[in-house]
């Protein structure tokens, strides 16, 4: 089975889960949306800024298992790795694929007690020793998942939008699940046992399509969160 993470830059949330699931041997890979936000709890969108979608077969046709209708696409974004500045209007911006051996460098060139007192040398430590560099998940078209596990609402509805508008032509179904999670690194360290423990019970499961409900129902009693999820065809 395979896994991907998938968080907004595929700096944080989703590089502490993809490292951890890696460790434990699982065949993983973790990609980010490129929504706006640097290493923050983003916001879902207002109420009402929705529409039905055709990929979900979960509690409600074209709706996840909240029962809620996928969004209206997001407008055009600047596809970026946004990084925490000198202040919140100073981020650093980098392309997707920018290796993360040259952010840190160049984050350590501009100011090394900042980036060292705010924990980002430390993060771009850890990733440049899981992969080479973030990745975009809308620019990926050549591998394929069995579970797609997310850690924010926004980045949950820009992954839909992005594979509601892609050809089905496998018709091999994955499942996406959200589990939400404040863009910090405390929180992302205290996520990934959590997304190893839910996707473990995923993968020893016979047929999660059938019991992808009880999975999930097991996890929140265990864990006390609740994740939502929808099923997609490639």
């Amino acid at each position: 089975m395979r896994f991907a993470m998938v968080c907004a830059s595929n700096m944080n949330r989703s590089m502490d889960a993809h490292n951890l699931l890696k460790a434990e041997g699982l065949d993983v890979e973790s990609y980010g949306v490129g929504t706006q936000g640097t290493l923050r709890d983003e916001k879902p969108n207002p109420p009402g800024h929705h529409q039905r979608g055709p990929f979900a077969r979960s509690r409600a046709p074209g709706a996840d298992s909240r029962g809620t209708p996928f969004p209206f696409p997001f407008p055009p974004s600047r596809a970026a790795v946004k990084i925490p500045g000198p202040s919140a209007r100073e981020p650093n911006v980098y392309p997707f694929g920018t290796p993360y051996h040259e952010i840190y460098n160049e984050l350590k060139s501009k100011d090394q007690a900042l980036y060292e007192r705010n924990g980002m040398l430390r993060l771009l430590e850890r990733n440049l020793k899981v992969k080479l560099a973030p990745e975009r998940w809308q620019e990926n078209t050549t591998k394929f998942f069995d579970v797609v596990l997310t850690f924010d609402d926004v980045v949950f509805d820009k992954l839909m939008e992005d594979v509601r508008g892609r050809e089905q032509k496998q018709m091999k179904s994955f499942l996406v699940v959200n589990l939400k999670v404040k863009d910090t690194p405390t929180e992302a360290g205290k996520a990934s046992p959590l997304a190893l423990q839910l996707c473990r019970k995923i993968q020893e499961s016979e047929d999660w399509e059938d019991d992808i409900e009880e999975i999930v129902e097991d996890f929140s009693a265990e864990t006390g969160r609740t994740p939502f999820y929808t099923v997609c065809f490639y």
